[in-house]
């Protein structure tokens, strides 16, 4: 399942005329199991396979969802252990056997997600409440990052396909690649006109790349 998930962004990556690399550590240490560059930016992710869709809640390490150093303060968020982590994301693959074919369904969050859901940029069928939101982001930004929080499917957008799925991974894409999540620095520094604009985009953006 993950060879052919693997495939499928590569594939993804080629359309964007690049060769993305793949590594997949042996033994998961920190809270991930796929590491991807794109030549540009190194990130780290954690790959969640079922077969069951009646499953609703993973628990993945909170260093995953925290800031790298460099993008923390761009956040609006004060530097210490709290807020410092690797600033990957969370893959559910939802796989199906049709025709003795293997489908995969992709899933997936990150802290810049979580954040387009709280600030209202990012709208799903299921989108959790604010008060569910806000205690979510609590829960990620105390403790040990070695500490682990609970994510439940409703936390997870559902990707129009792989190439949506490789920008919302912050990875290069024909869809969107980095845009997205330097517009959501934009929104959350700037003030009126400026931040209405890039509000604008990062709808627009999500209406393209999630299932709604």
């Amino acid at each position: 399942m993950r060879l052919k998930f693997v495939h499928n962004l590569k594939v993804a990556a080629a359309a964007r005329n690049y060769d993305l690399r793949v590594f997949m550590p042996d033994v998961d240490r920190e809270g991930y199991d796929l590491v991807l560059d794109d030549g540009d930016d190194i990130r780290k992710y954690q790959i969640k396979s079922v077969f069951d869709s009646k499953k609703s809640s993973w628990v993945i390490s909170k260093n995953l969802f925290r800031l790298p150093c460099g993008l923390i303060e761009k956040f609006k968020l004060v530097p210490s252990p709290l807020t410092e982590g690797v600033g990957g994301g969370f893959v559910l693959l939802l796989a199906k056997v049709h025709n003795a074919d293997l489908a995969l369904t992709y899933f997936y969050t990150d802290i810049y997600v979580i954040l387009s859901m709280q600030h209202g940029l990012l709208k799903k069928y299921n989108l959790p409440s604010q008060d569910r939101i806000n205690l979510l982001l609590e829960d990620i930004f105390t403790g040990s990052r070695q500490d682990k929080v609970k994510i439940t499917k409703s936390f997870l957008v559902n990707p129009r396909g792989k190439e949506e799925l490789l920008a919302l991974m912050g990875m290069h894409s024909r869809i969107d690649g980095k845009c997205w999540i330097n517009n959501l620095i934009g929104y959350l520094s700037e003030n009126g006109n400026n931040k209405k604009a890039h509000q604008k985009v990062l709808e627009q953006t999500f209406s393209k790349m999630v299932v709604s």
